[in-house]
């Protein structure tokens, strides 16, 4: 803060005191420079002049509206200090990722398939069946009467779904899952009522090395925050930013259809990063993001490449014509300097799950969801908080 811009501020307010003068300011205002107030601690002769400034004797407030003026959601609110990682920032976005996969899961032997399918529980936009490895846009309908039972069933079928379809980042559940830990396992990622050391019972000695990764499960699962992101509506109820608008490239809550909610996140960090997965599985990536994502993948060794690009192009493959197929079927001809094919790989990679997670995974979630060390809001401080 500019130390004459605070002189100006404090020599017009002595010069209103002497002639009899008023100034009206707007409460945020006033409260930007309380904030910084704050920030700045004992910070010398900025402090001294920002005390001057913000006397509290020359300020009469007048509300119009105070019930609507007063409501939280018009407080004024920025974080200070380094942001910082979120704590098991990688295992969430992680069970996030894998519980989506279960719910895209197309095969007949889909439980969780079947429970969506029964009437009212969910629904599905047409939109997305020629997308290739696409998620397909499916979205729960709100609690009725009729399918409130059903959603027991949906956590049931989700965990064992997972279980018996786990991916490498938790093949462990497979493993643990298969024999006589099944059902505490099951209990435990869907079950609030009960704590995981009551869950699990005598297999929380062998799990214990995975806790982070179960924790992450249930609290998406047993506490409901899944199903609550699953209800909400694309571009009514969140969405991404517009390309260039803002910093963050995560999910943003909006006021009505098509209309963001300016300067808001969503405070809950598990809701922004499910939101943040649907979001971009919903408008898929920009052409610049594809290319962000291969630049990551043709970074890693050869086996990793290959790994990680088969699981790609597996979801991919049913939908594409002989020429696609032979352009793209191996890693190693990939060649972003090839307009060409980059416009394929665009065309072909633009909605691709899996390619989706990998890009949020390398480019996104490292940086985003973020935890700042303080928090100040109307005069007060608040520890440890999203930023």
């Amino acid at each position: 803060m500019h130390r004459y811009l605070l002189e100006f501020i404090r020599d017009k307010f002595e010069e209103l005191k002497l002639f009899g003068g008023i100034r009206m300011v707007a409460p945020e205002h006033r409260m930007s420079l309380e904030l910084k107030r704050l920030e700045l601690s004992n910070d010398g002769t900025i402090v001294e002049m920002l005390d001057e400034i913000l006397d509290s004797d020359q300020f009469v407030d007048v509300l119009d509206e105070c019930d609507a003026l007063l409501h939280h959601k018009y407080h004024l609110v920025y974080a200070v200090g380094i942001p910082i990682s979120l704590g098991s920032g990688a295992e969430r976005w992680m069970a996030a990722e894998a519980l989506l996969r279960v719910v895209a899961d197309k095969t007949s032997e889909s439980r969780i398939r079947k429970v969506l399918q029964a009437p009212h529980v969910s629904c599905v936009s047409p939109d997305y069946a020629t997308r290739l490895g696409s998620y397909e846009g499916t979205r729960l309908n709100s609690v009725v009467e009729s399918t409130e039972r059903l959603r027991d069933q949906l956590k049931e079928a989700l965990v064992l779904d997972l279980i018996d379809s786990a991916p490498f980042e938790v093949m462990w559940l497979n493993a643990f899952g298969s024999g006589a830990a099944r059902k505490p396992l099951v209990k435990t990622i869907t079950d609030s009522t009960v704590s995981l050391q009551e869950a699990l019972g005598d297999h929380m000695s062998k799990l214990a090395p995975y806790t982070t990764q179960l924790l992450a499960l249930r609290g998406l699962v047993a506490f409901g925050v899944f199903e609550h992101c699953m209800e909400k509506r694309y571009r009514v109820d969140f969405g991404l930013p517009v390309f260039g608008t803002r910093q963050k490239k995560i999910a943003i809550s909006f006021r009505a259809a098509d209309v963001p909610s300016e300067r808001s996140e969503f405070s809950h960090p598990d809701v922004c990063i499910v939101l943040t997965l649907l979001g971009y599985y919903r408008s898929g990536l920009t052409n610049e993001e594809v290319r962000s994502t291969f630049r990551m993948l043709l970074r890693l060794d050869i086996s990793e490449q290959n790994q990680q690009y088969d699981r790609w192009f597996t979801t991919v493959e049913p939908g594409l014509n002989d020429d696609d197929w032979t352009a793209l079927s191996d890693v190693r001809y990939v060649s972003l300097a090839d307009a060409r094919q980059f416009e394929t790989l665009c065309r072909v990679y633009k909605f691709c799950m899996e390619a989706i997670n990998f890009y949020l995974n390398t480019c996104i979630s490292e940086r985003y969801p973020a935890v700042s060390a303080t928090l100040v809001t109307n005069g007060m401080e608040r520890r440890s908080r999203r930023e």
